[in-house]
């Protein structure tokens, strides 16, 4: 979800100036700590999908009545 949010950094800005009311824009700061945090999960993520893929065969391929 990190990962998806960073190419629209620009946007969050540019809705900050065109709405008064938006008080939610994450800071400068606040991007480079997203930054580096999306930069140190994604190896986590990338087993974890690796692992828990769905697409690998599975027991019930092989014995149906299971």
């Amino acid at each position: 979800m990190l990962d998806s949010s960073i190419p629209y950094r620009r946007a969050f800005f540019d809705f900050k100036v065109l709405d008064t009311k938006f008080k939610c824009c994450p800071s400068e700061d606040d991007w480079v700590k997203t930054t580096r945090i999306a930069k140190f999960l994604k190896p986590f993520y990338e087993v974890t999908t690796l692992f828990s893929g769905n697409l690998y065969p599975t027991a019930n391929m092989y014995f149906h009545k299971v």
